[in-house]
């Protein structure tokens, strides 16, 4: 009996080492395969930047090149955009945080919610997903809030990197966030860093603080998130400005959610 239960325990063990392996194999075949495909995307973007043609007199007034939208219009974006959108019309633009591994497109798909949360940037399935826009927001124009979700992965990549904001020392040699649109360059300073729940009922609703067109509401939102910060940035928003906000897993409380907010410096 104690050998049939020993050999029935053996095999258990087995099953579940040869499943956890295979499953740890699979992530870092991933993890492979995703920062091929994104160092392949950032070499693109790379490369049309080096290619497009310095704005002169003559095309000051209009740097856009024009390309047609999938729904038939046409569109108006920046020129090096136009080889990442023939080859997937939802991305909505690039963000990089220098001095990090930060430096991915980001989707937008407003008819789908989450539709970029478990599929690479071509729409193929993959656990590392994309950075992607809520689909309550608004991109060409902005909305007054961006809300940008990735995920918080093992390997470093996506918004892993956001987690160092928790520390003033990460911010001070970090304190902007680029993300260019497809129609806009832009920069943004961070502002404030909270960690918050996103279970029903709880925690602070920074993600429905889309429009901010009512002083009362911008000052609400503005308030909050400073009172929430685990930090004084210093930065003090004033009525009429944007913010790019960066949502992303945090594992110290149950569905938790770390947020970097920043404001849009004007140019």
């Amino acid at each position: 009996m104690k050998k049939k239960l020993f050999t029935a325990l053996m095999v258990v063990f087995l099953l579940t080492f040869v499943v956890s392996g295979g499953m740890i194999i699979k992530y870092f075949a991933d993890s492979r395969e995703q920062a091929q495909v994104y160092d392949d995307l950032s070499g693109l973007m790379e490369q049309a930047k080096e290619n497009t043609v310095p704005t002169t007199e003559d095309t000051a007034a209009d740097p856009y090149i024009t390309v047609t939208a999938p729904d038939g219009s046409s569109l108006k974006i920046l020129p090096e955009f136009k080889e990442l959108y023939e080859k997937n019309p939802d991305i909505a633009g690039w963000m990089t945080i220098e001095g990090t591994k930060l430096d991915y497109p980001v989707m937008y798909k407003p008819d789908s919610k989450d539709f970029y949360l478990r599929k690479n940037f071509y729409g193929k399935k993959a656990s590392h997903g994309c950075l992607y826009i809520q689909e309550t927001c608004e991109v060409f124009p902005s909305s007054d809030q961006l809300v940008v979700y990735g995920h918080n992965m093992k390997d470093g990549s996506m918004f892993a990197c956001l987690k160092g904001y928790l520390e003033a020392d990460f911010y001070k040699a970090h304190p902007v966030i680029r993300f260019d649109t497809l129609q806009e360059s832009g920069e943004y300073e961070v502002f404030s860093v909270f960690t918050t729940t996103a279970s029903i009922g709880k925690g602070f609703k920074f993600h429905t603080y889309i429009d901010l067109t009512s002083e009362e509401v911008f000052r609400e939102f503005v308030d909050t998130c400073k009172e929430m910060s685990v930090y004084d940035t210093g930065v003090a928003p004033q009525f009429g400005d944007q913010f790019l906000s960066l949502v992303t897993c945090e594992y110290t409380q149950t569905n938790g959610r770390l947020v970097v907010i920043a404001r849009k410096i004007a140019k």
